[in-house]
């Protein structure tokens, strides 16, 4: 992957770096669970590869009624939601010591399972960050510097000097990289990038 500018630019910083660092097909492969669920309660046999688009669901039922399934999930079932990759506590320790000023929070668009999702990562050993935010805001108004999601919208919403690293997925795959959206297929690979451009500052 080449680095551009953009990249440079905003991680390459004598002041803070502010990550916000998504949950939901970033940190927790949820995509597969919650598909699973949804094909108990509505009889269908979906897999992760037929999901390919982000308003996916919104074609198939109404976001609310899935959107309860998902929360349900949180509520009742998190232990059975995996984490996206291996050694992942270990990965965000080290996206916490990018430098000396990185401050890492977890940023989540999904309210009303915060406790649920808190022991969720306390449970999986995340616990190297700085603060845990669910927000109805947009993200990209919360004044990061990089974001780490699977958001394919996100792109649109932020601005030449914020970043966003896609964590790619089948629902996003349609998403082109840009001076300011760079992808990788998992959070290490974040995190490696990132290290290979401080190297160069």
């Amino acid at each position: 992957m080449s680095m551009s500018m953009s990249m440079r630019n905003v991680v390459c910083r004598n002041g803070e770096l502010r990550i916000a660092l998504d949950v939901e097909s970033v940190l927790a492969d949820t995509h597969p669970y919650f598909i699973e669920m949804y094909n108990d309660k509505f009889g269908s046999e979906y897999k992760v590869c037929d999901i390919d688009d982000w308003d996916w669901v919104r074609e198939e039922v109404e976001w609310e009624d899935f959107d309860g399934i998902v929360n349900d999930g949180w509520k009742y079932r998190a232990d059975e939601i995996a984490v996206r990759e291996e050694n992942i506590s270990e990965t965000v320790c080290e996206l916490e010591n990018l430098t000396e000023n990185t401050i890492v929070d977890i940023v989540t668009a999904r309210t009303g399972v915060e406790s649920e999702m808190q022991n969720w990562l306390t449970h999986n050993e995340i616990t190297n960050y700085n603060d845990f935010i669910a927000t109805t805001q947009k993200k990209s108004e919360l004044g990061y510097h990089v974001y780490i999601d699977d958001n394919p919208n996100m792109p649109n919403r932020i601005s030449e000097n914020q970043l966003q690293i896609l964590i790619r997925g089948t629902h996003n795959r349609g998403v082109e990289e840009q001076d300011n959206v760079i992808a990788e297929y998992t959070v290490s690979d974040a995190v490696n990038t990132m290290n290979e451009v401080i190297e160069t500052c």
